[in-house]
């Protein structure tokens, strides 16, 4: 063959092969939605493909991913990888949870509980019942009267109780002839969520809401070492006989603290060991019947004052039925949804999802699960613009595995909520990198530290980070990442996320900033 015929053969064949496979030749595949090519003679490699080479660590090989990554300023693509394949979010799904309840309960929201009698009032006795009636809020106890609002343990579980009693002392009550009844039909009582681990159950992060709760539904309890080879102390923060419980922790070698329940609503096993120099720390346990939690805490409070509850030595405490005729004596009102929401998002407070996504149904009483999720998925489809089959939804909080959405429906999201006068605020509301809530001891290099805002998700086999990032160039990005399947190391995982973010950090602009287009 002649030379010259040789030589264009070649060329045409590699121009063929161009075409085919363009990725083998740094370019990117039709349809994979990547953001725009690199500047022709540079010398570090594309955004993309830096991303992707994070993402080919061999820990990932075998796990499902669904990324994207765009500009808010430009509204550039700027990585995409299975955006469209719907994936368990975890906790991410509480991006959709807050959404939800700003757009149809608004941020003036808040949830009130009032406190009744069918009695009357004379001489200084109550003759009738006191009645507590619920109105689903998660919020009465330690948490908003703590200096920190990351510690539970840090605040008072029993100071809106001796707001009550003070409030009964006004109103001239100094014994009450009837007993204390919860009324906690607000809500459903539906136990545990669609596809919760039994695992789960027994911690505080597992609790189930109802119409009157108490201390998120949890009890605290503070293990503390003792002597060598002796069960660590105990100390339980409200003590409540509604859990009964076996010490098996011990002082000596460390060991995972955990919790397991004999059988549900039984007896409560503490398991591990603490080290003789170890400082105290704080398990959290689920308590199964909140309003009755809530009426025996009360109870006790009053007990230990002079403000008499006569009927609880004779028949004990119990629950209200609806619909009895009632005098209001006062309320009382929980912080606006705002200010719930900052908690939710910043801790990732799973009974305050479930709580929101129950008080979404419509109806006046026995709020129920299934009507929440209706009403969710028609805010987000019709309000948000989320398409209807890029998501399914079990329950409010994400801790369920029947959850499933895709990373470009949580960017649609993340869109709508940049969008709004709500925006900055909730930017505020999500953990901040390095700096509190559930990313407190992560994303801490110095590109990454307070400029990332996003919500975190974890469970076995799942990972997911979805939020918001400005770069060292000043550039608005938002992000989701969601991965299932995965096995390794959580810390190492995690350090690929990291380095993920990093890269988009320090990532040049993709185009003016907004202000020098005006």
């Amino acid at each position: 063959m002649p030379k010259d015929r040789f030589i264009i053969l070649v060329r045409t064949l590699c121009g063929l092969l161009f075409l085919s496979c363009p990725q083998a030749y740094g370019g990117a595949a039709s349809g994979s939605q990547i953001g725009s090519p690199a500047t022709e003679g540079s010398e570090n490699p594309r955004l993309e493909d830096r991303l992707g080479q994070v993402l080919s660590a061999p820990v990932l090989v075998r796990s499902s991913w669904g990324i994207q990554v765009q500009s808010l300023d430009t509204g550039k693509i700027l990585f995409a990888e299975n955006p469209h394949k719907r994936l368990i979010p975890a906790s991410n799904l509480k991006l959709l949870t807050a959404v939800a309840a700003i757009e149809d309960l608004g941020l003036d929201f808040r949830f009130t509980t009032r406190v009744l009698t069918d009695g009357r009032i004379e001489d200084g006795t109550l003759e009738g019942n006191l009645i507590i009636e619920g109105g689903g809020d998660p919020t009465l106890g330690a948490r908003f009267n703590s200096p920190d609002l990351e510690k539970l343990e840090e605040g008072d579980p029993l100071a809106v109780f001796r707001q009550w009693r003070a409030s009964l002392r006004h109103l001239g009550i100094q014994r009450i002839r009837g007993r204390l009844l919860a009324d906690d039909s607000l809500l459903e009582t539906e136990g545990p969520g669609r596809g919760w681990s039994w695992d789960d159950l027994v911690y505080g992060y597992g609790a189930s809401p109802s119409g009157l709760q108490f201390n998120e539904g949890v009890a605290l309890v503070q293990v503390s070492p003792t002597h060598l080879g002796a069960l660590a102390h105990l100390l339980w923060r409200p003590g409540t006989p509604l859990i009964r419980w076996r010490n098996q922790i011990r002082t000596g070698p460390y060991q995972e603290l955990e919790l397991k329940w004999t059988s549900l609503e039984a007896e409560v096993i503490l398991e591990g060991g603490v080290e003789p120099s170890q400082e105290p720390v704080w398990l959290s346990v689920a308590v199964r019947d909140p309003g009755a939690y809530l009426i025996n805490t009360f109870a006790e409070l009053l007990s230990s004052s002079d403000l008499e509850v006569m009927g609880v030595r004779e028949g004990g405490n119990g629950h209200a039925v609806p619909g009895e005729s009632r005098t209001e004596l006062f309320s009382h009102d929980s912080p606006p949804l705002a200010q719930v929401l900052r908690v939710f998002l910043k801790i990732s407070q799973n009974l305050y999802g479930e709580t929101l996504l129950r008080m979404l149904d419509p109806a006046p009483r026995g709020k129920r699960v299934q009507e929440g999720l209706t009403r969710m998925e028609s805010v987000l489809t019709h309000r948000v613009g989320l398409e209807a089959d890029s998501f399914l939804l079990a329950d409010g909080s994400g801790l369920s595995r029947h959850n499933l959405i895709s990373a470009g429906a949580l960017m649609k999201l993340l869109e709508h909520v940049h969008r709004q006068s709500y925006g900055p605020a909730f930017r505020q509301w999500l953990p901040a990198a390095g700096v509190d809530g559930t990313l407190r001891r992560r994303l801490k290099a110095p590109g990454l530290k307070g400029r990332v805002q996003a919500k975190s998700g974890s469970m076995e086999g799942v990972r997911g980070l979805s939020g918001f990032l400005e770069t060292v160039h000043g550039e608005t990005l938002a992000f989701v990442m969601l991965a299932n399947h995965l096995r390794g190391d959580e810390a190492e995982l995690e350090s690929l996320q990291e380095e993920f973010l990093q890269v988009l950090a320090d990532a040049p602009r993709t185009g003016p900033s907004p202000s020098s287009s005006q």
